[in-house]
């Protein structure tokens, strides 16, 4: 059996998303027996406007009042990361990315990790500005991204799996960033859209090639064909997560190049408006 992941980071704050998160990846954690790193961008309250028009010793007043609340805040954090490792038995640790620091040193925080987790679109803890696709460029780690609207029991992500293979690059990625969790997985679909426009890439029989690669790593594997019949293929994939009831869906990110991506709109970025579900994504 494969190893789970060792080191596990989360991005959080003390929003209902970011708790709410933070909660989710703790159970993760405690199934893969990881160290659960939590951190979370500390941007400092600016206050009033009419605050900053203070004098004195007024203003003294002002810079006292703005550093208990920021201490107020690291407590709180600091409580939630810890309720998580009394709760389930989790090792943990807080680390707080000052405001000063820009998007890539902040990456640095979750570079020993195996995976990182985060909501979305709050994307609680995150610097101001970081974007999931610059996050996964600078960072290069497989990300799992929490819709802030799933209500899934925390004990199910990636219970039952679907992988959208394509047979791409970004794909074969994701499958083998994701090994630790399909072979732990109850159910596990391989779902391929439109196989015949793709033959070159998926062979004669679509799919069975992956589909004996997962199996020979004790994966439960279930190979899926369906036809788009013109629809988007991002609703095709979401709509199959729906049926069979998963609680996680693989992909890789971006397969075509970003330009057209961003010009065309693209699967990756419409799976990101509509998914309902977590996203187990590499690239």
């Amino acid at each position: 059996m494969l190893p789970a992941y060792s080191n596990i980071t989360v991005f959080f704050n003390a929003s209902p998303e970011g708790l709410r998160v933070l909660a989710k990846s703790g159970v993760f954690a405690s199934i893969q027996k990881s160290h659960l790193i939590g951190v979370t961008s500390m941007r400092y309250d600016t206050g009033f406007p009419e605050e900053s028009f203070s004098k004195g010793d007024v203003i003294i007043e002002v810079i006292k009042k703005h550093r208990r609340a920021t201490a107020g805040k690291l407590l709180e954090l600091h409580q939630g990361i810890q309720d998580i490792s009394v709760k389930l038995g989790v090792q943990t640790e807080l680390r707080v990315i000052p405001s000063t620091e820009d998007n890539k040193n902040a990456i640095q925080h979750a570079l020993y990790s195996d995976l990182v987790i985060f909501n979305y679109p709050c994307m609680s803890g995150l610097p101001e500005g970081m974007t999931i696709s610059s996050f996964l460029s600078y960072s290069g780690l497989p990300i799992i991204v929490v819709p802030d609207s799933w209500q899934g029991e925390e004990k199910e992500m990636g219970r039952k799996v679907t992988i959208a293979w394509n047979g791409s690059r970004q794909a074969w990625r994701a499958v083998s960033d994701s090994l630790a969790i399909l072979v732990n997985a109850e159910e596990v679909q391989l779902l391929i859209v439109d196989a015949h426009q793709s033959q070159g890439i998926h062979g004669e029989d679509p799919g069975t090639d992956m589909a004996a690669y997962l199996a020979r790593h004790g994966v439960r594997i279930d190979l899926v064909n369906v036809e788009s019949d013109r629809k988007e293929i991002a609703e095709v994939i979401l709509e199959h997560t729906v049926t069979h009831g998963s609680d996680l869906l693989v992909i890789g990110a971006w397969s075509r190049p970003r330009l057209s991506e961003l010009i065309l709109g693209g699967t990756t970025n419409s799976l990101f408006k509509k998914a309902r579900l977590p996203l187990f994504i590499s690239r």
